[in-house]
């Protein structure tokens, strides 16, 4: 087994049960495109969007996280690519902030089966590109040039051009995918009678008209809203650690003894063989509160979990597992945007432990983090994990100040904010 997978086991008291698997064979979806088998369109969908970028977007509607070629880069967050998430609610609502962010926070490189070594491989995205253009190709790609994103008018206006990015713009406005999505996923969640999340691909024909293959359906692991949550209305701003407005839950932790903090400026300027020991250094920290039954919120850069460590700490979920929540810090200027984690595996494994995530944008309205807290605090790393001491300047362990009440985390979906105070 994997270590994942076994602490699972273990955290789920199923260690010592005789657990019966099975093994499920699925024929692969899409169209040949020369030399390979690859779907046009791949992804996961959810009945419910438990976790909104934008207080306008309705919960009790879906979300789709697609791309293009194999959906495995829908469910795993890989390298420097973003897939395409739509709130079903509002459909061309994007997570990212500006239009000229999004070449940036698109999909680079396709997943595919290369049919002549019957292996899976992943290729960059102008290499896929390189032969025939297909008529289903209008409705994935815009063209941008010097900086105006543009929509073609016929699959014939992509022709040649060098200037294409995933947008899937024209999927969105021009054809029926998002409403057929919207009603697949509410009968499905009547029929099973709670949330659900899918997996699936579809195509396109030249007229627009869409075909979909459901490959799979189950229960959506959620983390549901608390009730009688209050947010407070008064607290000391030298209190505050941090606050937001994105990925809100309805809840609250209490009590939590310590905070984990990975400077973000201090990150980004390490050397690459430094970068992988910080992810090592916070997997030692989670088995050490672990064993002292500790829980703690977890705050850094970028994407946690990501296998491109300069853009987030690359950490499995056995390295994490002990925290009540953790927040991804997004600062712009040093190429850290947060990508909205919900529906990878990754994910899911923090939902069905209870881990709340969040993410931070200093400098925006409703966000806010307390750097000076937290280089002010006293910090326990080197007495913790002595090994790892010469970390001390970024990672920080930071201990509440031991009256028992430690830091309190509160959200509120509807009131769209979300604050990490110190409790007094």
């Amino acid at each position: 087994l994997r270590p994942d997978a076994l602490l699972y086991r273990i955290k789920h008291k199923l260690i010592y049960t005789d657990e019966q698997m099975a093994i499920l064979v699925m024929r692969v979806e899409g169209r040949r495109v020369e030399n390979k088998l690859m779907p046009m369109i791949a992804g996961v969908g959810f009945s419910r969007n438990f976790h909104p970028w934008s207080p306008r977007i309705n919960t009790n509607q879906g979300l789709l996280r697609i791309v293009f070629g194999m959906g495995t880069r829908a469910v795993d967050r890989v390298g420097n690519d973003y897939p395409r998430m739509i709130a079903l609610s509002h459909p061309k609502l994007r997570p990212v902030l500006y239009e000229s962010e999004i070449r940036h926070y698109s999909q680079h490189s396709v997943d595919v089966v290369d049919l002549p070594s019957n292996g899976f491989k992943t290729l960059d995205l102008s290499e896929v590109l390189e032969g025939e253009d297909l008529p289903v190709y209008q409705y994935i790609f815009s063209l941008l040039n010097e900086g105006v994103i543009t929509e073609a008018v016929s699959f014939m206006h992509l022709k040649d051009s060098k200037n294409r990015i995933i947008t899937f713009n024209s999927l969105i406005n021009k054809t029926s995918f998002t409403s057929i999505m919207d009603k697949i996923l509410r009968k499905l969640e009547e029929g099973y009678g709670i949330p659900v999340d899918i997996e699936f691909v579809a195509d396109l024909d030249q007229g627009g008209k869409v075909k979909l293959n459901l490959l799979q359906c189950r229960p959506l692991s959620e983390v549901r809203d608390q009730e009688n949550i209050v947010l407070p209305e008064q607290i000391d701003p030298a209190d505050v650690i941090f606050q937001t407005d994105s990925c809100v839950n309805t809840a609250e932790v209490d009590a939590v003894g310590y905070l984990v903090y990975v400077d973000t400026d201090g990150y980004h300027e390490l050397p690459e063989r430094d970068k992988y020991q910080v992810g090592r250094a916070i997997g030692q920290i989670n088995s050490l509160m672990d064993d002292a039954d500790e829980r703690y919120i977890l705050v850094g850069p970028g994407r946690w979990g990501s296998s491109n460590i300069d853009l987030g700490v690359n950490v499995s979920y056995a390295d994490i597992d002990n925290a009540a929540a953790i927040v991804e810090v997004a600062k712009n200027s040093e190429g850290y945007v947060p990508e909205v984690s919900y529906g990878t595996h990754f994910f899911q494994d923090l939902v069905e432990d209870r881990i709340y995530y969040l993410a931070v944008y200093p400098g925006l309205a409703h966000n806010s983090l307390n750097e000076a807290y937290f280089s002010a605090s006293p910090n326990l790393l080197p007495t913790m994990a002595p090994e790892h001491k010469k970390l001390a300047a970024l990672i920080r362990v930071i201990q509440s100040d031991g009256d028992g009440k430690g830091f309190r985390l509160v959200m509120h979906r509807q009131k769209g904010r979300a604050v990490c105070y110190r409790a007094s």
